[in-house]
């Protein structure tokens, strides 16, 4: 350092030079420490030794972890050796970078001889960033003479409402809210409405139960018969019928409702009016009430010409419920608030209740108990269950489907008593190749051309599921982000305008987007 000198000083020389030597030694010092500090740190578990022997091969499972905090390794690599180092199988993993903090499980197929006892050795080797390599191995002993393998009765219900308490999880409060409702004499109707499967009929069914002893309950869907508004007072008039029929009324009483002539919305009126003077006088304490699903299919009608129902019918709806002919509860899909807010002085009702997906403790719950060992300890190891749930974010019908799956997987192919988390992604990656698109049509349709593009712009601008990206990296016009607010809307996506991120809500859609585009 020169300052007006053509030498250095002597404070330099003395005393500066001496300190930033010094310091750069330090730096250097805590330099070479981060760096080993921060080398990757890969480990080994084996959550299962006692694995059934099937033709002479073993499935092992086992998952591979980097450290907290740690370097990402790459190119890894498994070998499994026998007790006299014979190679028995190799295999670069899936994932070829694992970054800290994460981990990968492996399902390897291995052959074994015919003793029930042996040993293997597992070699990881990796590498980091600056392709140092590294290797780690661990040695296991392996025993197929385990206890007998009982194939699982699979209680999981795919495509029909629950009804069995015990595979009813996580709507127990929110029935009771429902029953508490309808019972006040204040309110004359309810509704719940969602996106299709997330068990709005099943949440019905059990409310039904809860009532039957109060109400007379008519309980009918609005689908393909209900086209019309005589076809609406047609359904109420057979499903009254068939409550006579079933609970063994006299021929007299059923042909007198079955034979009354329904014309028009005056006639409707009068007959509701005779059932309820029959209700007095034959079942004092209970009331009419109308459980009527799929209710939006009306506002389907109404806006398209080729049915035979107009927007009169929501105001002859609206005197239904004035005139006090009956209780309602109605379920809608997830367009239900455009409903109600094109005929909100029809409806008068208080406000629907939202129907979403299964909180995580009552997912982990449907996806661990109805499986549950006979000594009441859990099937699942390695936290599995958890990652069944984050897959399919608490939804339903997708964790039904895939447990389903599941247990098939493990009946047909695994026998064995425990799940791992190799077993329950092999069971993912199979269902992630044999469904299609179909399977998401709670989600998004078919012919939604421009829905399906915005998902795929955030699944190409996404690092993994579930991550949140910027708006403004996915290159939408205006009428795109008029697609983005309908997936929000439809709750398929997280949508946070403040920050303009966005994600898809459901990681395994994401990846089957990914892997299907």
């Amino acid at each position: 350092i020169l300052i007006g000198h053509n030498s250095s000083t002597l404070f330099f020389e003395n005393y500066m030079l001496r300190i930033i030597n010094m310091t750069l030694e330090n730096i250097c010092a805590i330099v070479s420490r981060t760096g080993e500090d921060y080398k990757p740190e890969l480990s080994i578990e084996v959550p299962i030794t006692n694995i059934p022997s099937d033709n002479g091969y073993v499935s092992l499972s086992l998952t591979i972890s980097n450290a907290d905090n740690k370097a990402t390794a790459r190119n890894i690599s498994l070998t499994i050796l026998g007790l006299n180092n014979e190679e028995l199988c190799n295999k670069f993993t899936k994932s070829v970078n694992l970054k800290g903090g994460a981990e990968i499980s492996e399902l390897l197929r291995i052959p074994i001889g015919t003793e029930e006892a042996f040993t293997l050795t597992i070699v990881l080797n990796y590498e980091d960033d600056e392709n140092e390599e590294y290797t780690v191995e661990k040695q296991i002993s392996i025993s197929t003479n385990v206890e007998d393998f009982e194939n699982i009765q699979n209680p999981y219900i795919t495509g029909r409402p629950v009804v069995n308490d015990e595979m009813f999880f996580g709507r127990d409060a929110l029935v009771q809210r429902l029953t508490d409702a309808i019972c006040d004499d204040r309110i004359r109707c309810i509704i719940i409405y969602g996106q299709k499967r997330t068990g709005k009929s099943s949440i019905f069914g059990h409310l039904n139960r809860r009532l039957i002893d109060r109400f007379i309950v008519l309980n009918f869907s609005v689908g393909a018969d209900i086209t019309s508004e005589n076809n609406f007072y047609k359904s109420v008039q057979k499903e009254f019928v068939d409550y006579l029929e079933d609970n063994d009324f006299d021929d007299a009483t059923i042909n007198l409702f079955e034979g009354y002539l329904i014309s028009d919305f005056i006639e409707f009126e009068k007959f509701i009016g005779k059932i309820n003077r029959f209700i007095r006088s034959e079942l004092q304490d209970k009331e009419l009430l109308l459980m009527i699903d799929e209710f939006t299919h009306i506002y389907t009608y109404i806006n398209n010409p080729n049915y035979n129902i107009d927007g009169s019918f929501m105001d002859k709806w609206k005197a239904m419920i004035e005139n006090r002919l009956f209780k309602s509860a109605l379920i809608g899909q997830d367009f239900m608030p455009d409903f109600i807010r094109k005929y909100a002085n029809q409806f008068q009702v208080t406000d629907p209740i939202y129907v979403s997906y299964l909180e995580r403790r009552d997912a982990i719950d449907l996806v661990n108990k109805p499986i549950i060992m006979r000594g009441g300890d859990s099937r699942f190891l390695e936290g599995s269950e958890e990652m069944i749930v984050d897959w399919f974010n608490g939804q339903p019908y997708y964790l039904q489907t895939y447990c389903s799956r599941l247990v098939d997987y493990i009946n047909e192919e695994q026998k064995q008593n425990y799940i791992t988390a190799a077993v329950a992604k092999r069971v993912k990656d199979a269902m992630l190749t044999s469904v299609q698109l179909d399977f998401f049509d709670n989600l998004v349709r078919a012919d939604e051309a421009e829905l399906i593009e915005v998902l795929l712009k955030i699944v190409q601008a996404s690092d993994t599921p579930k991550s949140n990206v910027r708006v403004d990296r996915l290159d939408i016009n205006d009428k795109y982000k008029v697609a983005l607010e309908k997936l929000a809307t439809r709750g398929v996506i997280n949508y946070m305008k403040a920050e303009q991120k966005c994600c898809i809500k459901i990681p395994f859609f994401h990846e089957w987007l990914k892997q299907s585009y």
